[in-house]
């Protein structure tokens, strides 16, 4: 991954983290449960992602964005579903749609994170051959003439 790649993920991790988190000091008791449970996902997903970049192997950074896309797919579903409960609210359906924008632009950019370090890691991976195999003069594919210095012992 790239140093830039990285600093955008710990931002978007750390930047969602805040978000979920403050989200509860914000909303307190009035939250749906379903909204709720989007958030409380979202946020340990969030931490991860953020030092999961920082920390993690190139193979598990791939798999930790995509339980952070996982995890973002379900809050944004609890989000339509509290808004579709609250449906006379208008300040709450603004706030919604504006955090929907940000969210799936996080989202995407995450995506596009993911999909690049996907291509490199299949890359480096088809891309490396095993050494010839050859032992005392016997190439592959081939048998020994003789075997020399053969010695069984049974124990």
């Amino acid at each position: 991954m790239l140093d830039k790649d990285k600093i955008v993920v710990v931002a978007i991790g750390l930047v969602v983290l805040v978000g979920s988190i403050g989200g509860g000091l914000v909303w307190g008791q009035q939250e749906e449960a379903s909204a709720k449970f989007g958030r409380v996902l979202l946020a340990p997903a969030s931490a991860l992602l953020a030092f999961g970049a920082m920390s993690a192997r190139k193979e598990h950074r791939i798999q930790i964005q995509i339980v952070w896309l996982l995890a973002s797919v379900v809050f944004l579903a609890t989000m339509m579903n509290m808004v579709g409960a609250h449906w006379y609210d208008t300040d709450l359906k603004r706030t919604v749609a504006y955090t929907t924008v940000l969210h799936i632009g996080m989202m995407l950019w995450i995506y596009s994170i993911n999909f690049r370090m996907t291509k490199e890691h299949s890359e480096d991976v088809t891309s490396s051959k095993p050494p010839p195999y050859e032992s005392d003069g016997v190439k592959e594919g081939e048998f020994p003439k003789e075997a020399k210095n053969l010695k069984v012992v049974v124990v």
